[in-house]
């Protein structure tokens, strides 16, 4: 299952442009995140693709607090300099964007923040 939901995740990060929606990926990085421990991640998956995928769909989805974290993630990781200036870039945007997250995903913020603290 890791592997299907990577290959979702990896598509979409080098491949031009996806035929996937939004909130498919969305969902796929979720499941990849939730799924993979700070100490176990297997061989061919990136936790960087995973977030920056995650950090990109929640944005556009209007899911700003999910987005928020998965940026502050991705700036401990090792990220390629191609990114550096997206992630700044999408770090700036969300705060002039509003504080609030769209409703229908503040169960998969809240759950995702649950998930990391209390693991």
């Amino acid at each position: 299952h890791l592997y299907y939901a990577y290959h979702l995740i990896h598509s979409y990060s080098h491949d031009p442009f996806t035929l996937h929606q939004p909130e498919v990926l969305l969902r796929a990085s979720l499941f990849l995140i939730n799924s993979l421990t700070d100490t176990m991640t297997p061989l061919g998956i990136s936790r960087a693709n995973i977030l920056y995928t995650l950090a990109k769909q929640a944005m556009l989805l209007g899911a700003n607090d999910l987005a928020r974290y998965a940026y502050t993630q991705l700036q401990s990781q090792k990220c390629s300099n191609v990114w550096g200036d997206s992630i700044e870039l999408g770090l700036m945007m969300l705060q002039v964007c509003a504080a609030h997250t769209a409703v229908r995903y503040l169960d998969l913020s809240f759950s995702l923040i649950r998930i990391v603290l209390f693991c």
